[in-house]
């Protein structure tokens, strides 16, 4: 049996994880719905059911928390992708189907780049590395396979991602993947057919 003075430690921790969990996902929630400058740390700590106080012992800065949060984005998201896809078409697909899940906090993020502290700049940096690759490796991989166009892997990662960021940018937030992802997949795919 475990004694009092070890499972107060254990409470009082997940205590502790649950508060910086509901944190996160409220400004998650905040951040997406009305950006960065709409989502201040009182607004959040209030929104999570939690005194101001409170959010400044998980998250000692914004910067902190805006740290925290992106890190988790892209490292929920590149655990979502799972295994790299068979083919280029699924890979697309796959990021598509990915980045619809998040697609109003990511396109926040993407808005507000400039605002966010640089740890938070590198999390997105690092996620867009991974999906890059990801595709760039797909593509080599077809490419001999399906007899595709010589062209640089690099040069479709980046085409991909150029076309994806500009439809999140310039659509309305939460609609511009399912009206645009497809059509940008299409593309990308007879770009690269010969």
């Amino acid at each position: 049996m475990l004694s009092l003075a070890v499972v107060l430690p254990i409470r009082r921790d997940e205590r502790k994880a649950r508060s910086r969990e509901a944190i996160l996902s409220t400004a998650r929630e905040l951040i997406a719905a009305g950006g960065l400058a709409a989502t201040s740390t009182q607004k959040v700590a209030l929104a999570a059911g939690l005194s101001h106080g409170a959010f400044f012992v998980h998250f000692p800065r914004r910067e902190d928390l805006l740290a925290a949060l992106t890190a988790a984005l892209a490292a929920d998201f590149e655990a979502g992708l799972g295994p790299p896809a068979p083919s280029l078409e699924a890979e697309l697909s796959l990021q598509l189907e990915r980045l619809a899940a998040a697609e109003k906090l990511y396109t926040r993020l993407l808005a507000e780049e400039t605002a966010l502290p640089a740890a938070a700049r590198e999390s997105l940096r690092s996620l867009e590395r991974v999906l890059a690759a990801r595709v760039a490796a797909a593509f080599a991989a077809d490419r001999p396979r399906l007899g595709l166009r010589p062209l640089s892997p690099r040069l479709v990662a980046a085409a991909w991602l150029a076309l994806l960021q500009r439809a999140l940018l310039r659509g309305e937030p939460g609609a511009a993947l399912p009206e645009w992802g497809g059509e940008i997949r299409r593309f990308i795919l007879d770009l690269v057919a010969s």
